[in-house]
């Protein structure tokens, strides 16, 4: 063997021996090094385990922020709005503070004003007078009525009342006569005893005094229903207030008296009016009409004849108890034709 290959042997042989002694020095580093990659693939999992759960806090918390945020944004538009609201409200209380006390100062003036106007109409008195003719004894009767203006402001200022045409006031009438008809008025009481002072027992006398009364009443065309009381203070009505003031004194004096609505015709071309009149009850046929060449007319109800009260007198040129006049007395039927549309009882 020759020396260059002994010395390549031998160097192989340093080499293999040093190789031997490096692996054998690095064991323990390695085994250092699996320990530390196992700790760190530990803590790895961990840290992926933690950023999952902390990741879905975050949505959580990102979904509930957006929510109250929502929430927020609404709350803060509702308490804008809301303030917005109070300053006007505000201010609409301080204009109504305003306008309640003024309201209220001019109410306490209108009450002591009433006061002082309550005080000085106790003095005032309406004064109706009335002539009637006694045909049974030939007497003249004089009727003299002091109202309080007091009594008769209670019915006129009633402002509630509607204009209404006289279709309109016949179709109250059908469903308040008793409220129209007041019989039981004292003033309305003290003319039917006035009156059966001179008539007696004598239904027929005293139905023509009423009605020669009712006569010397003005006929006018009104827009209201009105009272007795009314009528009689103001001396005009339209036929319904002319026959409500004939109904009301001949119910006063104890007749049985309807309300009888219809439709008229002064003449064979004139057209078909609405109208109102009464038509009263007697024992027996009124005997007046017959003096004078007339039949008396009537309508009957439930067995009964009510002799037609025409209420509305034609002028106050002619006197109420010139009974040749068609119309003037119980019986009479003063139109060239009648339609009866309803009776209406006074009860």
């Amino acid at each position: 063997m020759s020396s260059s290959l002994k010395a390549i042997i031998l160097m192989i042989g340093i080499f293999l021996i040093g190789l031997l002694c490096g692996t054998m020095l690095m064991i323990p580093e390695i085994e250092d090094y699996k320990e530390t990659n196992i700790l760190l693939e530990s803590k790895i999992r961990n840290l992926t385990i933690l950023y999952k759960e902390l990741k879905g806090k975050y949505h959580a918390l990102s979904e509930s922020y957006k929510t109250l945020n929502a929430t927020y944004m609404k709350i803060l538009e509702a308490y804008t709005h809301l303030q917005e609201n109070y300053v006007e409200l505000r201010a609409n209380y301080t204009k109504l503070k305003r306008d309640y006390e003024k309201l209220l100062k001019e109410q306490e003036e209108a009450i002591e004003y009433a006061k002082r106007l309550e005080q000085q109409v106790k003095e005032l008195l309406y004064f109706r007078g009335f002539l009637l003719y006694d045909y049974a004894h030939d007497q003249l009767i004089p009727i003299v009525l002091q109202i309080k203006a007091a009594d008769y402001w209670y019915y006129r200022l009633n402002v509630s009342r509607e204009i209404m045409s006289l279709n309109q006031r016949l179709s109250l009438l059908k469903k308040e006569v008793r409220k129209y008809v007041t019989y039981n008025d004292p003033y309305i009481r003290d003319i039917a005893l006035e009156l059966r002072k001179y008539a007696g027992m004598n239904d027929e006398l005293y139905a023509n005094l009423v009605l020669q009364l009712v006569h010397e009443i003005a006929y006018n065309i009104t827009k209201y229903p009105k009272y007795p009381l009314e009528v009689l203070v103001e001396g005009t009505g339209d036929c319904d207030n002319l026959a409500v003031l004939a109904a009301a004194l001949m119910r006063a004096g104890g007749l049985d008296v309807v309300i009888i609505l219809c439709e008229v015709k002064q003449n064979a071309t004139s057209p078909w009016d609405a109208h109102a009149m009464i038509g009263v009850y007697l024992q027996s046929p009124p005997t007046l009409p017959f003096k004078f060449g007339r039949a008396p007319w009537y309508i009957e109800l439930k067995g009964k004849r009510y002799y037609l009260a025409e209420c509305t007198w034609p002028s106050l040129e002619f006197l109420p108890w010139n009974y040749t006049i068609q119309g003037s007395l119980i019986g009479d039927n003063p139109w060239y034709d009648i339609e009866i549309e309803a009776v209406i009882p006074v009860e």
